[in-house]
């Protein structure tokens, strides 16, 4: 257990650094892989949330207890002024 800013944190004993690093590099890769694949180069920043996971994992599928969100960050140039604009496209399920 450890402390951050008052909130007692505790280490979950079932998973490592090694698997929070494996799950990490996974999201990243198939992002960068989903991006060329489709020729996306305007994504700057993905951002993935996902809450709810243990009944989907019983059943190995989504089930309706899984929450989840996806915010895509890009920018494009500004029509004007040529200045890079910051577009989203988010939504959640």
């Amino acid at each position: 257990m450890f402390d951050v800013d008052g909130l007692r944190i505790y280490e979950n004993p079932m998973t490592t650094k090694s698997h929070v690093t494996d799950l990490h590099h996974l999201l990243v890769q198939t992002c960068l892989e989903f991006m060329k694949k489709h020729k996306l180069t305007d994504i700057e920043e993905v951002h993935f949330s996902a809450d709810g996971l243990q009944d989907g994992l019983k059943y190995m599928e989504w089930t309706p207890g899984i929450d989840s969100s996806l915010d895509v960050i890009g920018y494009q140039k500004d029509k004007e002024d040529g200045y890079p604009q910051r577009c989203r496209i988010g939504f959640s399920m």
